[in-house]
């Protein structure tokens, strides 16, 4: 496992060449602020209150990803440029455009609000 690629914002985040990862993003503004504040004033009360009981953190982190997930799904606050033809062609067009270059894209999802996709990382990107 030497070989991760390890980085930290808001979670850690582990990249393990070629394993297949899931990777999300969606657009600015498609949360009201308000639920994006409370949802992280929750994740960082389970953070302290399960610091060292790593499963029950993890149950805490997989709770806040769900309910963050399910107000996104909602698409009822904020941009929906991914619902229109030629933005959601331009996104698909850029994730595929590194697929079997620095990665092996598997597939991906576009909603109006959000991006999910799923790829496969190499230790070392073919062409960049």
């Amino acid at each position: 496992m030497s070989d991760l690629i390890n980085y930290e914002r808001n979670l850690p985040h582990r990249l393990p060449p070629g394993e297949v990862v899931f990777l999300t993003f969606r657009l600015a503004g498609s949360l009201p602020r308000t639920a994006v504040e409370q949802l992280q004033a929750e994740i960082e009360l389970a953070q302290q209150r399960f610091e060292s009981e790593p499963a029950q953190l993890y149950a805490a982190q997989r709770h806040y990803f769900g309910r963050f997930d399910a107000q996104l799904n909602k698409g009822e606050y904020g941009p929906t440029f991914l619902r229109q033809a030629d933005i959601a062609a331009l996104v698909a067009e850029s994730l595929r455009y590194f697929d079997g270059a620095g990665y092996d894209l598997r597939c991906y999802c576009l909603m109006p609000t959000t991006c999910m996709w799923w790829c496969g990382y190499w230790k070392k990107p073919r062409r960049w």
